[in-house]
C-alpha cells in the first residue's frame, strides 16, 4: 500500500500546474472553486467574443450614446459570462450549447467575485503571455532591421576642423 501512495503523490507533483488557480465565491458562505487556464482555442474563443463585443462598443461610444455603451456592457456579461465561467472551469456545453453548472455558480457569486474572477482569468491567461509576444516581436524586429551602412568614403572623411572660420573670407578684386 505504500508504493501505491507514492505513486498517486507522484502523479499529483507531475499534474501540478501553477497557473490553476482558486478564488472564494459565495454570496452567504464562502467556497472555492478551481480555475483552470485557457487552452489557446478556447482564449480564442473567448478573444473572439470580445472583439466582437468591443466593435459595437466603439460605434456606441463614436456616438456618445452613454446608454447604449452601459447596454454594451449589461449584453456582453449576460450573454457571456456563464461561458466564460465554463471555459475557466474547463465545463463543456450541452447539446444546446448551454453551460449547466456556470449558470448555477453564477447564483452563488457576487459582482465583486466576478471581478476578482475576470482579473485572475486575465492575470493567467493574457497578462504574462502579451508581455512574452511583446519581447518577442521586438527581438524578431530586431532581427530584420538592416542597419544602412554608409559607403566607405564617407565613413572615413575626417570632420574635426582646426582652422577657425571666424573671419569672413575677402574676396580677391
Amino acid at each position: 500500500m505504500p508504493d501505491e501512495l507514492e505513486k498517486s503523490e507522484i502523479n499529483e507533483l507531475q499534474n501540478l500546474n501553477p497557473q490553476v488557480t482558486t478564488v472564494d465565491i459565495g454570496v452567504r458562505n464562502l467556497r472555492k472553486i478551481t480555475l483552470y487556464p485557457l487552452s489557446v482555442g478556447d482564449q480564442l474563443k473567448m478573444t473572439n467574443i470580445i472583439a466582437n463585443k468591443v466593435v459595437g462598443f466603439l460605434s456606441a461610444k463614436e456616438g456618445g450614446d452613454d446608454v447604449a455603451m452601459a447596454g454594451f456592457f449589461i449584453n456582453m456579461i449576460n450573454e457571456n459570462i456563464s461561458k466564460f465561467l465554463a471555459l475557466a472551469t474547463c465545463e463543456k456545453p450541452n447539446d444546446k450549447d448551454k453551460y449547466p453548472k456556470a449558470e448555477k455558480l453564477l447564483d452563488d457569486i457576487t459582482n465583486l467575485q466576478v471581478s476578482t474572477i475576470a482579473l485572475e482569468l486575465y492575470r493567467v491567461n493574457f497578462e504574462e503571455s502579451s508581455k512574452n509576444f511583446v519581447d518577442l516581436f521586438k527581438k524578431v524586429k530586431g532581427l530584420f532591421q538592416l542597419e544602412r551602412s554608409l559607403p566607405q568614403s564617407v565613413k572615413d572623411t575626417i570632420t574635426d576642423l582646426s582652422i577657425s572660420l571666424d573671419e569672413p573670407l575677402k574676396k580677391e578684386a
